[in-house]
């Protein structure tokens, strides 16, 4: 025998048995369009509200369709991004025992701009209405404040492992306020083709937990409630860009309503959403 391919062979193979397994490799999800950079997104929104008031049960059914285009003006020190977000395009379905409407583009919203500041994982800092929106008197819960982009983890990812994410936000509506806190898992299920864009593939799932209070036709409100998120958000990290993302949120929350009359509203609501970049 050939000792020398002997010893050859049994170096290569202690190597092999020595050799560290090769380490996943990692993804950094963060947002950051191009300086002027202009991106187009479709959303659709389905909501449908259960409510019990005085022993009577209530359904309401309600659907927002539009485009918005988000323009990036900047960055911050930090690196945040101020982008302008303009509603070009939107049509909302009410359907309610009070209300069975639709509106096509209303005045009041398309058209107008707000100017939002973005943490590179896409959390809000500061948004502020360029314009003036006049919100119809059947959506008293809109609010400019509202995030546009879902936020992103801002651990490192790699595929099959889970980062979480905390959050808290607070918007104004009309006549009130809603504090929501979020506690999210990211798990990157792979990589993905959509609409021509290789895309990082997240599976989202977490807890929500609603309090809020308001004013309205002279009575005041309490809300409190929670509730489960389950999605999937579809990435771009090179180019950092959002390609999709659709979600599922069920929750339950009753409202106190006190003034003229006092009750307690148990409510079950279901909210689905779908927002893809247009080409």
């Amino acid at each position: 025998m050939n000792m020398n391919w002997f010893f050859s062979l049994w170096f290569a193979l202690l190597l092999l048995a020595w050799a560290p397994v090769s380490a996943k490799e990692k993804y950094v999800c963060k947002y950051k369009m191009e300086q002027g950079a202009a991106l187009r997104y479709k959303t659709d929104t389905r909501i449908l509200a259960l409510q019990e008031v005085m022993g009577s049960e209530f359904e309401s059914k309600s659907s927002f369709s539009g485009i918005t285009k988000a323009s990036l003006q900047g960055y911050d020190k930090n690196d945040n991004l101020e982008i302008i977000l303009e509603i070009e395009a939107l049509e909302i379905t009410v359907q309610s025992m009070q209300v069975d409407s639709t509106l096509s583009n209303p005045d009041g919203l398309v058209g107008k701009q707000i100017r939002k500041l973005l943490a590179p994982n896409g959390d809000q800092l500061a948004s502020v209405e360029i314009d003036t929106f006049l919100v119809p008197g059947f959506m008293p819960g809109f609010s400019s404040e509202q995030e546009f982009l879902p936020n992103l983890p801002g651990q490192p990812l790699e595929t099959g492992a889970t980062v979480q994410l905390s959050d808290i936000d607070t918007t104004h509506t009309r006549g009130g306020q809603t504090i929501r806190k979020m506690k999210v898992d990211f798990t990157l299920l792979g990589e993905e083709l959509l609409a021509g864009h290789n895309c990082l593939k997240m599976a989202v799932k977490g807890e929500i937990e609603l309090t809020g209070e308001g004013s309205m036709r002279g009575m005041s409100f309490f809300l409190e409630g929670d509730g489960d998120i389950e999605g999937i958000i579809h990435f771009e990290p090179t180019a950092g860009i959002l390609v999709g993302m659709q979600n599922a949120i069920d929750i339950e929350m009753t409202i106190a309503v006190t003034g003229q009359q006092t009750m307690v509203i148990p409510t079950s609501q279901t909210i689905e959403t779908k927002m893809e970049l247009m080409p």
